[in-house]
């Protein structure tokens, strides 16, 4: 297998071999930068755990996916915050349809369960395993800067954290 296919498998690297153009890191990772600080204005929502954990898996994920070193073993953290984002998601089509081509995308494109010719082909000449993480690293930040956490999980908080005797 080219092995070139498994280096900079990063949103820089997929809009690189996707497009033919080259980008420098630092045209992504400004505008990055700034969308990974956009939920911290929300001072309100930092008291809510769903709220710091879907942080946390917004994090997992993103530095993976804007770090141009990454290759296809370091995509076990993004999946970490992928299944961080799953387990808090809403279950609905969407969220099940992102989860189902991470996990064929990214985590199988790199196995024998993938076709060979569907590797060499496809996934590795345009860098496809970080689409599927980038996709769900933006669907993190619409929910991290839209949806009202206090509101949504008080309850269901209340009830885990302060009745669960191994967390008190």
């Amino acid at each position: 297998i080219n092995t070139d296919g498994n280096i900079n498998l990063s949103v820089m690297g997929l809009i690189n071999r996707i497009f033919r153009i080259h980008l420098s890191n630092i045209t992504i990772l400004i505008p990055a930068a700034i969308l990974y600080a956009l939920p911290f204005l929300r001072f309100d929502q930092y008291k809510n755990v769903s709220f710091r954990l879907n942080y946390l898996a917004f994090l997992l994920i993103g530095v993976v996916i804007f770090s141009s070193s990454a290759e296809s073993a370091t995509y076990i953290i993004a999946m970490i915050g992928v299944g961080i984002w799953f387990v808090l998601s809403e279950k609905n089509e969407l969220n099940i349809s992102l989860l189902i081509f991470a996990l064929i995308l990214t985590s199988l494109s790199a196995t024998d369960l993938m076709p060979r010719s569907i590797k060499l082909s496809i996934i590795f000449p345009y860098g496809l395993k970080a689409l599927p993480c980038t996709l769900i690293w933006f669907r993190l930040l619409s929910i991290l800067i839209t949806k009202n956490f206090i509101r949504t999980n008080v309850s269901n908080e209340k009830k885990y954290f302060y009745n669960n005797p191994r967390l008190q």
